[in-house]
């Protein structure tokens, strides 16, 4: 095998182990953080709900209808209404 493959070789394992490393690193970060994140965020969102439906009037918690019906009868739109 000349030089320049070995050296090529040699560069290109580098590379991988570095680029690997560093995902590997960054995706520890981002899987310890994130769910904590999105816990703490649904907490407050919940606390704001209850606040919000707390200091409400009655008149504001009744039900009312939707202000546009989807039209379920086209075949082809019915689907993005679906949940």
């Amino acid at each position: 095998m000349s030089i320049r493959t070995r050296v090529t070789l040699y560069g290109l394992g580098v590379v991988t182990l570095v680029l690997g490393l560093v995902s590997a690193l960054f995706l520890a970060l981002i899987a310890g953080t994130v769910p904590q994140n999105q816990d703490n965020e649904l907490a407050a969102r919940a606390r704001a709900a209850v606040t919000a439906v707390e200091a409400a009037d009655a008149g504001a918690l009744v039900a009312r209808p939707p202000l546009a019906v989807p039209d379920l009868a086209d075949e082809e739109r019915s689907a993005e209404f679906a949940v």
